[in-house]
Order: structure tokens, then sequence, then C-alpha cells
């Protein structure tokens, strides 16, 4: 039988489990501080192995050693000369005493580099992102205990866990700040309850405090954790008003020198207090909404849609009168607005929205709020007939048995969907992991043809650059207007090069353009992809353009031929795309742009139009 504790402790050995067997920890060349994680980490090996906090010279050996990156963009140069991280300093707060023990195991014990970078110091990391997952797991379960009843949260706690993104950035991304940031936003709930239920003793918010500075240390973006204390128990009151204020105050006061190490740091490592490490990265108005939260490139209630129940709970914990609703409130639409305010707002290669995950701490308790009041109305049903309107149960007559059956029907249908989001999301999971859902530049079109689907074709990358897909029907009726049949070689830089290679091209008349405006056509490549081993910054393109005199191109769509290419050395791709309405003089091309070194063997080519 499922307990709190029990379902605590199975996400916590799910997330353990499913990490070690992601990064295959037990092998040598284990790499997890990578990527973002290193300009997290690198404070670690600067200040207690290398002593080089002002030029990070090691990151340099690193690099060429270690797979860290595709350039050293985590460490820049100072105005003053010297190099200093581009993160925060929090997260390596968080690891130092299990990059301690690492480094003692390598010079106690021998075996491996005591270089920061070896085994011993990766499966730190591990074993790090597990302990603080694992306290964070236990605090939101505590959490939760004092609000709803066990089997609310322990579907809360399976939804959070299993049907979020938190699932894919607890597992596979250990090296960022969102699974430690969950795991302190549940303590901080925890403790600042602590508070507002005991004897409002200012001594109470010394934990909350420290752990709001840690977040704001750890991503200067979790400043809005404030809210939470500030909005809490939100009456309209002069008197809730000036309590929650002074609140709020002492726990900036107790962060404030928390987050003062980043700025001792500085001092220390640059000689001054302050350095902007987003230098040339900014915050934009109007905030991407759309494209944050229902766009298909990497939107929150796209690829988390249980992130809509949870936004929904927020109105219940009006209707049911909880004292966290207007804290809940103002975090979540402030923390919105200033996420996805950024003006990277995909944040990199990213499996749905990534800056939202550890608010799921926050917003586990709407969930539970919506997931509990559901069961009462269903449970209402059940026993009358009928939802509940207030009316004492015990005063209602004895349900016909026929009438227990619509609660039964929809609590059967609840708990298939809660099933449904669970397996969708480690599904989605897994397919990014497949690059079925690719890293990035997914839209409506690709997601679509690509549901559900288990492999890999890279024909269908084609639509994340046209982002249109040919209707389906019986029969089509294909006319074509050029081909060429003799094997030519488009050779890249470095070799008899040619830029552009043109397949098609049509000067629009009058009688063109009342033909083909709106037209489907399709390009059809037979080809061999010969590859530079030195090449890894540009590839060839298939170029669609339509130009008007004197004005914007009408169209140009760019396919990145070796993205869209499954088999290397011998492969036949069709692009299906539509003409825009179309006037005489337009110029419309098809060509081939190449300013890599790699080269293309071109076997056949065709371009059709649908009648």
């Amino acid at each position: 039988m499922l307990n709190i504790r029990r379902v605590t402790l199975l996400l916590i050995a799910v997330y353990a489990l499913v990490s070690a067997a992601h990064y295959r920890i037990w092998e040598d060349e284990l790499t997890i501080i990578h990527w973002d994680g290193y300009g997290y980490y690198a404070y670690l090996p600067a200040l207690f192995i290398y002593g080089q906090a002002d030029d990070f010279a090691f990151a340099d050996d690193h690099f060429e050693h270690y797979e860290l990156s595709s350039n050293l963009y985590q460490i820049r140069d100072a105005p003053n000369g010297r190099r200093f991280p581009t993160y925060n300093i929090g997260l390596a707060v968080l690891w130092l005493p299990f990059f301690l023990l690492a480094h003692a195991y390598c010079l106690i014990f021998g075996g491996f580099e005591p270089d920061g970078m070896s085994w011993p110091y990766q499966a730190a990391i591990w074993l790090a992102a597990c302990f603080y997952l694992s306290l964070g797991w236990w605090y939101l379960s505590r959490f939760l205990e004092k609000h709803l009843p066990p089997y609310a949260v322990i579907s809360s706690l399976l939804l959070i866990g299993l049907a979020t993104n938190l699932y894919y950035y607890g597992t596979q991304n250990l090296e960022l700040t969102h699974l430690y940031l969950f795991g302190i936003y549940a303590a901080f709930l925890y403790h600042f309850q602590q508070y507002t239920e005991g004897d409002r003793s200012w001594v109470r918010l010394v934990i909350p405090g420290l752990l709001a500075g840690l977040m704001i240390l750890i991503r200067s973006s979790e400043i809005v954790v404030f809210l939470l204390a500030a909005a809490w128990a939100w009456n309209w009151r002069w008197s809730t008003c000036w309590r929650n204020g002074k609140a709020a105050l002492v726990l900036v006061a107790i962060a404030a020198p928390v987050f003062a190490l980043q700025l001792m740091y500085y001092r220390y490592s640059l000689g001054v207090w302050w350095v902007n490490g987003y230098e040339g990265h900014f915050f934009e108005w109007p905030p991407h909404l759309y494209e944050c939260l229902v766009g298909y490139r990497s939107g929150w209630l796209v690829y988390t849609p249980l992130a809509f129940f949870m936004l929904l709970g927020i109105g219940l914990l009006f209707k049911v009168g909880s004292k966290w609703a207007w804290s809940i409130l103002a975090f979540t639409i402030i923390n919105c607005l200033i996420l996805f305010s950024w003006h990277v707002w995909t944040y990199g290669s990213t499996f749905g929205s990534r800056p939202v995950v550890q608010s799921y701490a926050v917003l586990a308790l709407p969930l539970g709020v919506l997931i509990h009041w559901l069961w009462q109305q269903l449970n209402s049903i059940g026993r009358t007939g009928r939802a509940s309107t207030g009316e004492s149960l015990e005063k209602t007559s004895s349900p016909t048995s026929y009438a227990k059956w619509p609660a039964r029907i929809l609590k059967l249908f609840i708990c298939t969907s809660a099933g449904g989001l669970i397996a969708l999301n480690l599904f989605q999971t897994w397919q990014f992991g497949q690059r079925i859902i690719p890293l990035d530049l997914n839209n409506k079109t690709h997601y679509w043809h690509n549901f559900l689907a288990t492999e890999l074709d890279r024909h269908d990358y084609r639509f994340l650059y046209t982002d249109e897909k040919l209707p389906k029907h019986a029969l089509y009726d294909w006319q074509l207007l050029g081909s060429a049949d003799s094997t030519v070689l488009l050779p890249g830089h470095g070799q008899d090069h040619q830029e552009y290679f043109t397949l098609y091209q049509q000067r629009i008349d009058s009688t063109a353009a009342r033909a083909l405006s709106g037209s489907w056509t399709r390009t059809r490549l037979d080809y061999t992809y010969l590859q530079d081993p030195e090449n890894w910054q540009y590839e060839p393109l298939l170029v669609f353009e339509v130009t008007r005199p004197d004005s914007e191109p009408l169209r140009w769509t760019g396919i990145n031929l070796k993205n869209v290419t499954n088999n290397l050395s011998r492969d036949t791709l069709e692009v299906d795309m539509r003409l825009p309405t179309l006037q005489a003089g337009d110029h419309w091309q098809i060509y081939h742009w190449n300013t890599s070194a790699d080269s293309l063997l071109l076997y056949n080519a065709q371009v059709k139009v649908l009648r």
C-alpha cells in the first residue's frame, strides 16, 4: 500500500537510478561537468586546487583534455584583463562538500588525477544532485502534508516527479541549477510555514532567509522568492500588509550577506565589487508569453501539459481560502514575466520551458488542491447523485446504485488521464534523448508529424525549416518543371569551389503568376554528402527563394542538408514548399548554397509543381 513516505523514497530511488544509468557513473570516462555546468563549477578547482581565481589558466587545459563544450564560453574576460566564470557562485557553494570529498579521495587513494575533472569529481556532482533532490522531495512532502490529505499529496508528488520536465532536468542535466533550486524552494516553503504556524518570532526566519539568499546566489532571478513572504495571507488590511512587509524585509536582510559572497569573490579575484557576467544579454519587453507558454519550440504547456492544471489550481486556492493563494499567484505572474522577458527566451537547447522547473515546488500546492477538490466533488456525486452545493452530506438520502456510476467513470477518467500525462512526459523525454524531438527550432508541423514516433527519420527535420506539410490527398498530379540526371560534384571550400549552384529558376510573368500562386512545389535530390572532418560550423543549404524587385524577399527558406540526411553515403530527399502569391516580375529559384568545406555529389535533381 502506497503512503507518503514510500512514494517519497520511490521518487528518490527512481531519479537516482535513472540518472546513474543515463550517465553510466560506473565508467571511468564519466562526463557530468560540461557546457553551462562548467561555468558554475569552475570556482571550485580555481580556489581549492590551482589557486588561479583571477586568470583561470587551468580552464584552457581542461578544455583541451575533457569534453566541455564547443568553445570556452564559460570563462569571460574582465575589463581589467583578469578572467572570471560567467555564472554565479551559488551552485559551487552547494557542491563544495562533495568536491572536497572527491579531492581528498584523489589525494589519499590515488588512481585518478586530482585535477578537478577526473571520475571522482564527476561522481561527486551526481551524488550532490541525488542528495539535494532527495531533500527537496522530503521537504515538499512535509509541506504538502500540512494542507492536503495523503492521497492528494501522493498524487501531487507523483505527477510533479513523473509528468513534468523536472524528470528530464533531474536525471539528465545534473550540472544545471534547476533540480537544486527545486529542492531549496521546497525547503523554503516548509521552513517559512514553520514561521507562520509558530509564534512569528523573527528567529524562525533565519533558515528561510538563508535559503532565499542561497537561491539568489545560484540564480539572481530567484529574487521573486520574497513575494512568497510579502503576499502571504494577503487580505487587503493594513495590519496584514505591515506584518508581511516586515517579514519580507527580515528575509532580505538575512539573505543579503549570503548573496554578498558573490561580491566578495569578485573583490578577491578581480579587485572590483561587481562585474556583469551576462554582458551582451538583456531583458526585453513585451515578454515572449505566447512562445514560452504555448509555442512548439519550448512552450511550457506544450511539453508539460500538467502545468495547465497547476495554474488552474491557483484559482482554487482562493476558493478554499488558502493563505498561500495571493503569494503563489503573485509569485507565478512575476516569475513568468521575468523569465519570459529574457531575450534568449528558449534558454538554449531545452526540453520544454527550462527556467520554470524549480517553481514546481511552489505549484505543487495548487495542483494538490485541485486534485483534492475534484475528488471531493466526485465523492459528493457518488453519495448524492449530484455535486455538493454546500448541504451537509449527512442529511442526504442514500443514493441508488446507478447514481454512483457517473462518479466512478469520472474517477477512472481522471486516473487514466493522470497516467496518460505521466506516460506522455516519460515518452517525450525519451524522444528528446533520441532527438526525435529536436534540441531546438521545433514547430507545430514537426511536433505533430512526429507525435508518438519511435524512430528518428532525419528527413522529417525538413519541417523545422519549412513549418509546412503537404495535406494528405488520395491522388496528386505533379508537373515536372525541370530536372538534371547527370552526376555533378558541388565542392566545398579548399577545392574548385562554387558557392552557388542553381537547380531551378524562373522569371514569373503574368501567366505564371496566375498559375503558380499558392501552388505546392516538390524538390527531389539524390546525392552523396561528403563531409570534411575539420568542418564543424557550417553546412550546405538547399535554398528556396522568391524575390520581388525593390522589396524584401517574399520567401527565403534554407534547409541544412546535413541535418536532413539519413545516410551520408547515399540519400534521397524530397522537400515540399508552397509558393506565395506571385505577380509579374517576381523571380523564383532553388539553389544549393555552400559556404562550408563539405561537398555534395549530386546524381539527380527534380523540381515539380502540384496542379
